[in-house]
Formats: structure tokens, C-alpha cells, sequence
């Protein structure tokens, strides 16, 4: 390390400080304590200015812990007045192992083991960044350890009515991205979950049960004379998981073979009945019936004396495959 003002041996006391009471070697402390300085030493409140001085160290060697006590108010102060600069930096050079380059910690039960704030009311800011140029790397990981109470591992807080919470964004441009995702390991738990309402502005491709204590509706903003206004329509439950199939088909001769579409039985159960309506298009009384239907294909017959050849609206309903036993009512 080279400095023209300060001696730096390892146990020499300096007794100057910085502004708000931050010493000299309090300075080499937090630089050491960041793997930056290859020093050792103890760091004392005293007068002095040394904010802008340089210490260079060997980046090679172990970095420095140094105790600057109970009532010193900051460890370490880094200040940069570049707009492109870095007040603290720290590197692990070592390619392997677990290391880190900047690790905050407190013992505090409302401390905070690293803050990262911007203060600027303009422009993009960040208080806190985080990237990875690994193919498995991670941006920013949050761990909360303790096994019990409501831990967090990342949290996010926004006070702009306009703003986000948590936002998370994918910029590839191919592939099956996500802008968030969450996983759980316990059978009752939920990858995602929020105890308010939910909005989708575009399409929700669920893997698992999607449970929801309100109403599911889709909203189509249209014209109106009074102006842009939202039709809102909502899903019509079921205590079992249907599946429906619905057109319009026309008998010839008395008789109609509707043949199912294939997508319809794939994933309807064939060990369950199947719920039929048929709804006649015609001027005159005319009397169709179901006289077979399955997952494929469904006959209607027209059995009266009337007129034989007409249209007709059908509804094919089954149930969900793997779904047959389903319990309605749960603890």
C-alpha cells in the first residue's frame, strides 16, 4: 500500500479522522474489511481530513477485518464526485469457492446488513443492483434462514401510487422467459400468492391449481357513446372440474353424427356421464333426442313426424381426466 501521509504498519495508531468522526485508518478498515488492502491494523477517532487520499493495496493477499469500535458511527466511508465512479468496491478474485465481494452483516434484531440507497428524485437510480454473467448465476438473492414466523427472503416496498412493489423483467427476446416465478417444496404451499385481488393484462399459463377465494373475470375495454368503458365478464364455476365442448351441426334424413373435436377427448374422463343439450332450430315442433353419445362423437335422431332436416345447437359436458374424485368440500 503507498500513501505520502499515513504510515501504515500493522499496529500503528493513526489518531486523525474525517468528516463525521470517520478516521484515516477507519477508511483502510472498511477497504481492508472489503478484501482491498492487504493490511492490518487498529483505526482511532482523531482529527484530519483524508476523504480524497489513495491507498493501494495488493489485491492478491487476504483482505483486512479491523474493530473500530462500539461508538464509532461508520467502519468505512467511500465518496466519489465521478458521475461514472464507485464510492466502494470489493472483488473476490479467487474463480472458485464461495466467496464474496462485499458482505454486509448486523446483529441488530431491526438492523439492516446492507443498504444500498439513491437519493436522487430523477433519472433511473437504484439503490441496489445486482448481476451475474453465469449461465446459472443469480442477479440478487435474498435468504431469510430462520425456520419459523414470517420471514421474507426478498422484500420489496414502493410508496408511488404509480409504483411496484416487487417488478421483475425478462429481456430475451425467445425461449419460455419469466418475469417472475416462484417455487415451494411443501404439498400445501404456493408458489405465488397474494391475500388482494389479481390482474392479468395478458395470458395466465398455470401449471398446478389456481385458487381463488373472489371472482375470475376477463375485461375488455370497448367503445361506448359515454366513451371507453370496461365489460367485465366472469368465469362460471363448477363443484367439478368440466370440460365442455359446444356448435352447431344439422340433421340430415332425421339423424346427426357429431363427431367430437380430438382435443375434447383428450382430456375429458370417459368414466364419467356425459351431460348432452340439444337445442332445435326449427319452425315447426320438431322432437330430436340423444340416442348415443361418448368423448367422440354424439347421435341425435329426430323421432317425430315432423320435418327431418334442420339445425340444431349442441353442449357437451364431462368431466376433467385425473380429476374424477375431486372433493368439493375440504378442510
Amino acid at each position: 500500500m503507498t500513501n505520502d501521509d499515513v504510515d501504515t504498519s500493522a499496529g500503528d495508531s493513526v489518531t486523525t479522522s474525517g468528516p463525521g468522526g470517520t478516521s484515516r485508518r477507519a477508511l483502510l478498515a472498511g477497504f481492508g474489511g472489503l478484501g482491498l488492502l492487504g493490511l492490518t491494523g487498529t483505526a482511532s477517532a482523531g482529527e484530519g481530513d483524508h476523504l480524497t487520499q489513495t491507498w493501494d493495496g495488493d489485491p492478491g493477499t487476504p483482505g483486512l477485518t479491523i474493530d473500530v469500535g462500539s461508538n464509532t458511527s461508520r467502519a468505512y466511508v467511500g465518496a466519489t464526485a465521478d458521475p461514472e465512479g464507485i464510492a466502494i468496491q470489493g472483488v473476490a478474485h479467487d474463480d472458485s469457492g464461495r466467496n464474496k465481494g462485499i458482505e454486509g452483516k448486523t446483529k441488530s434484531s431491526d438492523g439492516i446488513g446492507l443498504l444500498g440507497n439513491a437519493v436522487a428524485e430523477t433519472g433511473g437510480a437504484k439503490g441496489l443492483e445486482g448481476r451475474s454473467a453465469a449461465k446459472y448465476g443469480t442477479g440478487v438473492i435474498g435468504v431469510a434462514q430462520h425456520s419459523e414466523g414470517p420471514t421474507k427472503g426478498v422484500r420489496g416496498l414502493a410508496k408511488s401510487p404509480e409504483g411496484f412493489g416487487v417488478e421483475g423483467i425478462n429481456t430475451a427476446g425467445s425461449g419460455t422467459t419469466y418475469g417472475v416465478r416462484g417455487e415451494v417444496e411443501s404439498d400445501d404451499g404456493y408458489g405465488l400468492y397474494t391475500p388482494d385481488s389479481a390482474k392479468v393484462d395478458g395470458t395466465m399459463e398455470v401449471g398446478g391449481d389456481l385458487q381463488v377465494s373472489g371472482v375470475k373475470n376477463f375485461v375488455q375495454t370497448v367503445s361506448t357513446d359515454a366513451g371507453p368503458q370496461d365489460v367485465v365478464y366472469t368465469s362460471v364455476e363448477s363443484g367439478t372440474p368440466r370440460t365442455e365442448t359446444t356448435d352447431v351441426a344439422e340433421l340430415t334424413d332425421g339423424v346427426a353424427v357429431v363427431e367430437l373435436p380430438d382435443h375434447f377427448s383428450m382430456v375429458t374422463s370417459s368414466e364419467e356421464p356425459l351431460s348432452v343439450q340439444v337445442t332445435p332450430y326449427a319452425d315447426e315442433q320438431v322432437h330430436p333426442q340423444v340416442t348415443d353419445r361418448s368423448t367422440e362423437r354424439v347421435v341425435v335422431k329426430d323421432l317425430g313426424d315432423g320435418p327431418d332436416e334442420y339445425e340444431f345447437a349442441y353442449t357437451v359436458k364431462g368431466v376433467r381426466a385425473g380429476y374424477e374424485d375431486q372433493a368439493v368440500v375440504r378442510d
